[in-house]
């Protein structure tokens, strides 16, 4: 069929679809925006920073979570509407507008799906999925290893048993299904399964390559021992538990944790975990049974990234209040020193 660009919308991302089909709305440059369906002047709606989830709600109002997941807001799509702060501190990657009135369904980074009431009180649905779309009637479709499920809603704020709908839907590497349902229940779809889901496999010097031992998973971030023998890895999908794997024994260690990174000796995972309103970094020791040690706390987001070969600088990112920066941590010294503004 035909299509055709609309002006004013590069570098846009996550677009979404008002309920009556005339408006777009969509994520740029760190703003929330939105553009006639027929094209036309752009309208900058209000600031989105490091967002990466946008939902129109058949309330009329656009649902979307910046700070990497930490805040959620709500506003009406017309110039100078106010934002609302729906929650602060949410570590979530999806919110949408729930079942009822006044109600939210958030999909937590640990936690699974929970329906917030207009109370403020969480209900754990006892569902896991890392997309979650909610229908007129209730009814949550939700994505899991490839498949698109559903639950209906039960009554009293719970919901039934999944159900699986399809096998084989897409799952991008973000965890998004790439599935939409129109107002009249039709579902239109990609196939082809979760591409998050593989398998890791090792390559030495001289290019012989071997698969390891360890179950298809959605792996994100890796970083590797020196020697080669360990490697820890976080997950792209909406938990931030961290493995590492022992490539000798083929064993799985697991830990609470984001953000993976291994010291120079191989002997302990630095990774960022959240307290309250700010962020840990801490050290994990994988070669024995010490307690884990707290390196530096901050109020904002930490990226672990990494070591000096001597094992006395790591490099992190940190982010918050819309802003981002590049960090040090300095072992010697045992403080956290901000360089410059990434």
């Amino acid at each position: 069929g035909d299509h055709r660009p609309l002006a004013g919308t590069a570098g846009a991302y996550r677009p979404v679809l008002s309920p009556d089909g005339q408006w777009v709305a969509f994520l740029a440059d760190g703003r929330l925006k939105r553009i006639p369906y027929a094209g036309g002047g752009v309208d900058d709606l209000a600031a989105a920073p490091v967002a990466y989830d946008l939902s129109w709600g058949r309330d009329g109002k656009l649902y979307w979570l910046g700070q990497e997941g930490d805040v959620a807001w709500r506003m009406a799509p017309a110039l100078g509407s106010p934002v609302e702060t729906l929650m602060s501190s949410c570590s979530c990657s999806i919110v949408r507008q729930g079942p009822d009135p006044g109600e939210l369904i958030l999909v937590r980074k640990r936690g699974g799906v929970v329906r917030v009431d207009r109370d403020g009180h969480e209900t754990p649905l006892g569902i896991e999925g890392g997309d979650v779309r909610v229908l007129r009637d209730g009814t949550l479709l939700f994505t899991g290893s490839g498949r698109l499920m559903a639950a209906r809603s039960a009554g009293g704020g719970d919901v039934g048993r999944p159900q699986a709908v399809l096998d084989g839907l897409r799952t991008s590497t973000l965890g998004t299904g790439q599935f939409a349902v129109s107002g009249n229940g039709t579902l239109v779809y990609a196939g082809g399964g979760d591409v998050r889901r593989a398998r890791l496999v090792l390559r030495d010097p001289s290019g012989k390559e071997r698969a390891l031992p360890f179950e298809a998973f959605t792996y994100g971030a890796l970083d590797a021992s020196p020697d080669g023998s360990r490697i820890v890895v976080g997950s792209s999908d909406a938990s931030p538990r961290l493995r590492v794997l022992d490539v000798t024994s083929g064993t799985t260690q697991f830990i609470d944790a984001a953000g993976p990174t291994l010291s120079p000796d191989g002997a302990h995972v630095d990774a960022a975990v959240r307290v309250g309103d700010g962020w840990q970094l801490v050290e994990y020791a994988i070669a024995s049974a010490a307690p884990p040690k707290i390196l530096a706390s901050s109020p904002h987001r930490l990226y672990p990234g990494g070591w000096s070969h001597d094992g006395r600088y790591l490099a992190l990112g940190e982010s918050g209040d819309g802003q981002s920066w590049i960090s040090i941590w300095d072992r010697q010294e045992g403080k956290l020193e901000r360089l410059i503004s990434a």
